[in-house]
């Protein structure tokens, strides 16, 4: 599911990749605890988990082992992925960052890398990102997703939610097939209320299942993962 298919207010998602470890940690450290992140080795992998989750940015080395970040960023762009796209690289030419923004990318960052530089320009693409989508309706079928007005449809009907169900429904479409740990969800919807507990949780997930027919028979299915979360997830 694209990035662009649904939108709430949300941590934003980074994936970084970057072959050298110690590097790759680093990046890791410069950016946490303000971001979801995601970090692999090589192209391929990243590629293999763009069907479950395509990340808000990414940060793309030049030299991967498999293939150059250009060539990366090239291939995403032909797949019609719109994430926005850093590239980290040594070299600082003119020529180097022409080459870089001509095959797509979004921002353009010299090694070595400047902790305070690298977190103002990831915060600028992440927030361009999430404002970008926020007001993107999302159709999954015979549901349909709108932010502004906050509402869901089924089958053209919309479905009355209060505001914690449409909270959680727009989370789970927007993450779509990913598994939401119920701390997550907690936290995303209720914040830090005193009292809030898996209970409350569990009772709102059963009143979004039965008013949304999430049991399958419209093509998503809301399933409970013991001792996890909940996963939205298509049947079909």
């Amino acid at each position: 599911m694209d990035r662009h298919a649904c939108a709430t207010k949300r941590e934003p998602t980074v994936a970084i990749v970057e072959d050298d470890r110690d590097q790759r940690d680093y990046l890791r450290l410069c950016l946490e605890p303000d971001y979801r992140l995601n970090s692999y080795s090589n192209a391929t992998a990243f590629v293999r988990s763009l069907s479950r989750c395509v990340p808000d940015v990414v940060l793309l080395d030049w030299h991967l082992p498999d293939m150059t970040g250009i060539e990366l960023l090239l291939q995403l762009r032909r797949q019609g992925h719109h994430l926005l796209a850093m590239v980290i690289t040594a070299r600082n030419d003119e020529d180097s960052l022409i080459t870089a923004f001509e095959a797509g990318a979004n921002d353009f960052i010299a090694k070595p890398v400047r902790i305070g530089e690298l977190k103002a320009r990831v915060r600028a693409l992440a927030r361009r990102a999430v404002a970008t989508t926020l007001d993107t309706p999302c159709q999954v079928g015979a549901y349909r997703l709108d932010m502004e007005p906050r509402q869901l449809c089924l089958n053209g009907q919309q479905v009355p939610l209060t505001n914690r169900e449409f909270d959680l429904a727009a989370l789970l479409f927007q993450r779509q097939g990913e598994l939401l740990h119920r701390e997550t969800l907690l936290r995303s919807v209720w914040g830090m209320e005193d009292g809030v507990g898996t209970r409350t949780l569990d009772t709102h997930m059963s009143r979004l299942r039965k008013k949304l027919a999430l049991s399958g028979e419209f093509g998503l299915r809301l399933r409970s993962v013991y001792q996890l979360g909940y996963r939205l997830e298509k049947t079909a």
